[in-house]
């Protein structure tokens, strides 16, 4: 199972490589030199497993119900909290190009969303931008806490959600 994958400009051409288990790496590597030594050509194929929507489906219902209770759009309330359980990156982005990075960033979706901690302090001209990433990108770490808070909110709500049982089987499959 592949959890990280890095991409590499060259002068003679693009280098993808994949993080994996060394056991799995050690093997791929022996059969991949094996067969080059022999003058063989190497054919991968990628299967990409695609993840539930069922997760995803379920929080924007809870979200709806908060709704209802707290009096917030679900968008709100999910920006919320994706600011306060997200995933983000601190980047230092050029003063004059804040709106633009705003811009940009966002454009991704809801959940895509800038908050600017102010100057650099080592950088004259740049601010550090906290930007959150949008649910769309987490792994099954990331979106069981952000589904885990949603759930949290809305027990301190009243408002009735699956079974622990029902929810961590929901996750996994995320």
């Amino acid at each position: 199972m592949i959890n990280d994958v890095r991409i590499e400009q060259t002068f003679n051409g693009t280098w993808i490589a994949f993080k994996l288990p060394y056991q799995s790496a050690q093997s791929i590597f022996s059969k991949t030199m094996d067969y080059l030594s022999k003058g063989k050509k190497i054919s991968l194929k990628l299967k990409l497993e695609r993840r539930s929507n069922d997760a995803n489906s379920y929080m924007w219902v809870l979200l709806g119900e908060l709704s209802k209770v707290l009096n917030l759009s679900s968008e709100e309330i999910y920006r919320n909290m994706i600011k306060d359980f997200g995933a983000f990156e601190i980047i230092p982005i050029k003063e004059d190009k804040i709106d633009h990075w705003y811009e940009i960033w966002s454009s991704k979706g809801v959940g895509w969303i800038c908050e600017d901690l102010g100057e650099c302090k080592n950088t004259k001209g740049y601010h550090n931008i906290k930007s959150y990433y949008g649910s769309s990108t987490y792994d099954t770490k990331e979106m069981s806490r952000l589904i885990d808070a949603v759930v949290e909110e809305c027990k301190l709500q009243g408002i009735e959600t699956m079974t622990p049982d029902e929810l961590s089987a929901l996750k996994e499959q995320w």
